[in-house]
């Protein structure tokens, strides 16, 4: 399909350095199906262009098209350090404010290193944070419907919303296996893609490495109004207990609140599509 693309009136040399063979990048926005896009050019021809056009077109060998994740772009991005004011680093930004919401260095130094487009105010951040809070219950609120469908099933005896109840517990979920096997769970969420950094609170770690019960990650991302997918890390307790030795060795006085994790430390079960209930209809 051959389709134009015409300079804006106040620009009308805007487009001119676009050649055969460069690229635009699309970011489809919206909850559920794309309501609108943004679109970034990349020109060999611009020298501020040339490394990501090298990187991309390594990436995408002979295709003509494909899709990335924000992870995936980041990656490319990161890989030929774009310059802090190139507009290809707005792609990033839904991504970078999820993880400085909760508190991640590498969402924080992303936003701090951009330059290009509109000022990050607190209010931007508020708002990340309150999407963050709201991802989080979402997530649990999938895994709620997944662990019912277990017990249904006669998979699992019961369990319990620990964090429903308590929002400070160290884990959120408490599943009862066969009355005498216990583990635990603690569900990270993200609007995001799969491979968004983890955040494990310093609780969480002292939790994951007790030896009386297994602990498990679960991993909630895609998530639509009533689908979404899950993918299951289980027992932590070797990696909390890494981590924490490392933490104790911080100077006398110093402590961790927390650390952020890459996905590919961990090992993940095959994904799993959740579907949540639907509601019974008001008489």
């Amino acid at each position: 399909m051959n389709s134009l693309v015409f300079n804006p009136q106040d620009s009308p040399d805007r487009f001119n350095s676009l050649k055969p063979g460069d690229f635009v990048i699309f970011d489809f926005l919206g909850d559920l199906l794309p309501t609108s896009a943004r679109a970034v050019f990349i020109s060999k021809s611009i020298p501020e262009d040339e490394k990501l056009h090298a990187i991309f077109e390594e990436a995408l060998g002979q295709k003509s098209m494909t899709a990335w994740t924000a992870s995936k772009m980041a990656e490319l991005i990161e890989s030929v350090a774009a310059p802090d004011a190139h507009p290809i680093n707005e792609l990033l930004l839904d991504a970078a404010l999820e993880d400085a919401a909760l508190k991640g260095i590498l969402g924080t130094t992303r936003l701090l290193r951009r330059k290009s487009g509109r000022k990050l105010s607190r209010q931007d951040l508020k708002a990340a944070l309150g999407r963050a809070d709201d991802t989080g219950w979402r997530g649990e609120a999938f895994v709620n419907a997944y662990l019912a469908k277990l017990k249904q099933d006669n998979e699992i005896h019961s369990f319990e919303w620990v964090s429903d109840e308590n929002a400070i517990a160290p884990n959120d979920f408490s599943v009862d296996i066969d009355g005498k096997n216990f583990f635990l769970i603690d569900v990270k969420s993200t609007a995001g893609d799969f491979d968004c950094p983890i955040h494990i609170s310093a609780s969480e770690l002292y939790a994951m490495q007790g030896d009386q019960q297994r602990y498990d990650l679960y991993r909630v991302y895609e998530m639509g109004e009533s689908r979404a997918t899950l993918r299951v890390a289980k027992d932590l307790g070797s990696f909390a207990k890494e981590i924490l030795k490392y933490l104790a060795a911080l100077p006398t006085g110093v402590t961790a609140d927390s650390v952020s994790v890459k996905c590919s430390i961990f090992h993940f079960d095959d994904p799993i599509e959740i579907t949540l209930p639907d509601e019974p209809e008001e008489e």
